[in-house]
């Protein structure tokens, strides 16, 4: 397991979050191992379609990017501790973004307790080299923690930095 890097900016860096990532016959996987100092701040008010949980990065969340390589758009997939997901289409960050016609759900939760939240990610994939990864999670409640495989260095964390997603491939070998 590796862990997610906290960003500078952190108030505070009292969360544990690691991911361990596997390929196998024709599926990525990613889990997760989370450990947080206090409780989780769940998603309470979100349903269960996937296309319309906007703001579920205001409660506990942890967040994959996937983009094909030479191309410009990227999926943004986003679960939460107590099962509540969003998944969407990202053209431009930030400025043009749209809903999948039919939600994925490539999530599982497999423990939850009231320290740990375990879970996985999972997604068809037959040609991961040709894909490059971001893995986040934004964790806490009025001081917001933010935890990336490569942080960006400015002042606020922001995921939806595309040059800074790392490659699948690489991503595997690390684990």
């Amino acid at each position: 397991m590796i862990p997610l890097k906290g960003h500078w900016a952190n108030s505070h860096n009292d969360y544990q979050v690691q991911i361990d990532a596997h390929y196998q016959q024709g599926q990525f996987l990613l889990d997760f191992q989370l450990q947080t100092p206090t409780c989780w701040n769940l998603a309470s008010g979100f349903n269960d379609d996937a296309r319309k949980n906007w703001g579920l990065w205001q409660k506990d969340v942890v967040e994959v990017f996937l983009q094909k390589k030479n191309q410009d758009d990227y999926q943004e997939f986003q679960f939460s501790p107590d099962e509540k997901s969003l998944e969407l289409v990202i053209h431009r960050p930030r400025k043009i973004l749209s809903t999948p016609l039919i939600a994925s759900a490539p999530w599982k939760c497999h423990k939850l307790q009231e320290k740990t939240w375990h879970c996985q990610w999972k997604m068809d994939l037959n040609q991961p080299q040709e894909y490059k990864i971001g893995v986040f999670a934004i964790l806490g409640f009025e001081q917001r923690c933010y935890f990336s495989l490569n942080p960006n260095s400015e002042e606020q964390a922001d995921f939806h930095r595309p040059e800074l997603f790392v490659a699948v491939r690489n991503l595997l070998e690390d684990c």
